[in-house]
This record gives structure tokens, sequence and C-alpha cells, in this order.
């Protein structure tokens, strides 16, 4: 479905929810959630069903 658009072997360390994840320079942070599992990044105003 998708595939990167370069290689980058250098890495950087961001931390999101306590959790520590490295990702490629250059990556977007969305990808990087992404990658690193994170499937949910908010809750409805409505229901508080994830989205």
């Amino acid at each position: 479905m998708f595939k990167k658009q370069y290689e980058s072997h250098e890495t950087v360390s961001i931390i999101f929810e306590g959790k520590n994840l490295d990702v490629e320079i250059g990556q977007t942070v969305a990808s990087a959630l992404l990658v690193g599992g994170n499937m949910v990044f908010r809750s409805s105003v409505v229901s508080g069903q994830p989205r």
C-alpha cells in the first residue's frame, strides 16, 4: 500500500505518551507514530470513541 521514498540509516528518538520510539530522520511524526503501533490519536467529543 505505502512504500518509503527514501532510505535513512540515521535515527532520532521521540517519546509519545511515555513510549520511546526510534525513528528514521526525515520520517513524518504521523508515520513514526503509526509504525510504532499508535492507532488512536484522539477521542470523539460526543461519544468518547477512539479516532
